[in-house]
C-alpha cells in the first residue's frame, strides 16, 4: 500500500457530552494535527453540544500512514478557549478503499466527552 498521498478529511459534526460552561451555548470547533500539519474547522457558533460543519474539509498531506491523526474539540470563547475533548486515531484506519465515514469518541481527562464524526478519502500518490 503506497503510504504517500493526500489524505481529505471532512469533519461533519459532533455530539458533544462535556459541556464547558452553565450558561449559554458553546461555540465548538475542531483542530486536526497529523505530525507538523494543523488544521482548524470554522467556529460552529452556539452549536453547543450538537455542532455542525457544512462542506468543511482538509487535505492533509500524508508520508507514513502510521502516523496519528490527533482531533481536539474547542470552545471558541474571548481569551482563552475551552478544551472540550479530544481523541485520536492513527491515519492508515481513514485509508479505506472506497472511502472512510465514522464516529470517534473524544474524552476529556480521562472521561467520555462525546463523539466526532469525520469522513476521509484516501488519494494515494502514485510513483512513475
Amino acid at each position: 500500500m503506497a503510504d504517500e498521498g493526500t489524505m481529505r478529511i471532512h469533519v461533519l459534526e459532533a455530539h458533544l457530552t462535556h459541556k464547558t460552561q452553565l450558561i449559554g451555548k458553546m461555540d465548538p470547533y475542531v483542530i486536526l494535527k497529523s505530525r507538523e500539519q494543523e488544521w482548524k474547522t470554522p467556529v460552529c457558533e452556539n452549536g453547543g453540544k450538537e455542532p455542525k460543519w457544512h462542506h468543511v474539509h482538509w487535505d492533509c498531506q500524508v508520508h507514513y500512514l502510521g502516523d496519528d491523526l490527533e482531533f481536539h474539540v474547542m470552545d471558541d470563547e474571548i481569551g482563552k478557549d475551552n478544551k472540550i475533548g479530544h481523541g485520536k486515531t492513527k491515519l492508515s484506519a481513514l485509508a479505506v478503499h472506497g472511502g472512510f465515514d465514522e464516529w470517534f469518541e473524544i474524552e476529556f481527562e480521562g472521561h467520555a466527552a462525546g463523539k466526532l464524526h469525520l469522513k476521509a478519502e484516501w488519494h494515494p500518490k502514485h510513483h512513475h
